[in-house]
């Protein structure tokens, strides 16, 4: 019977303790869990860890679509010192893949970020960024504390689609303005305005005033055909017209003075 009893108690324990070593797994998560973008677009992704025990070393092994993906770079946490051996440091840009490695000193027992990775997305298309199950945490005994169910993010890269701009079509009632190019004609090509009421001539008709004038200066310069010999003999012949009208006019006066007296 006490046989028994000890062997319930035990079972008991085991029961207990089980739990215990389950929750006490150490978590790797990333934040974002999930991002949309479009080819061309940088983003980066934080990798925390989330012990239930203190941590003395995490090695992050992370997988990810090299056709799609291209990873920039990958800073640590302060407090972080990382292991540079190729093993445990590489970035693999062609097969998708990333491994860093870093110790703690003193231990890590609350949740910390282990470092942030830069991305660029290089063509369209959805996949996943997941952490392999090759990383591990390391406990005080060196043992693999790692939770086995590892963090996941869902990748989506879309090309923006093009809309056309549509004209909305001209309201009616509404005329259209018209603009005229303006002509410009070169100032010696240009028509002189003509004088309001001014007579003009045809060409037959300033022809033959030019030659009746000619026929005149010709005929009082007495065949010479020089306009100055003109002038001077129509001056004269005004002044004679004048004088006979002067004499005529005192003749008549005279006549009409004698008659009165």
């Amino acid at each position: 019977m006490k046989k028994i009893l000890f062997i319930s108690l035990f079972s008991i324990m085991g029961a207990a303790v089980l739990p215990l070593s389950v929750l006490a797994a150490t978590n790797l998560s990333f934040s974002p869990v999930s991002i949309d973008l479009e080819p061309g677009d940088d983003f980066t992704v934080t990798v925390s860890v989330e012990p239930e025990q203190a941590v003395y070393t995490v090695k992050l092994e992370l997988n990810f679509p090299a056709e799609l993906l291209e990873i920039k770079s990958f800073i640590f946490k302060e407090g972080w010192i990382p292991l540079s051996q190729n093993e445990y440091n590489l970035v693999d840009n062609e097969n998708g893949l990333l491994v860093k490695t870093a110790g703690y000193p003193g231990g890590l027992v609350s949740a910390s970020e282990f470092g942030t990775i830069s991305f660029s997305a290089k063509q369209a298309g959805n996949g996943v960024i997941n952490i392999s199950n090759n990383s591990f945490a390391l406990g005080s005994e060196n043992q693999n504390i790692l939770n086995e169910e590892l963090a996941q993010l869902a990748l989506k890269i879309t090309t923006p689609v093009l809309v056309p701009e549509i004209t909305p079509p001209a309201e009616e009632g509404i005329e259209e303005e018209i603009i005229e190019e303006e002509v410009i004609i070169p100032e010696e090509e240009m028509p002189e305005e003509e004088e309001e009421g001014a007579i003009i001539l045809s060409e037959e008709e300033e022809e033959g005033r030019v030659s009746f004038l000619a026929a005149i200066i010709n005929i009082a310069s007495f065949g010479t055909g020089k306009a100055w010999i003109a002038i001077v003999i129509a001056i004269i012949i005004l002044a004679i017209l004048a004088y006979l009208v002067y004499y005529f006019s005192r003749k008549v006066h005279r006549k009409k003075f004698k008659k009165i007296n």
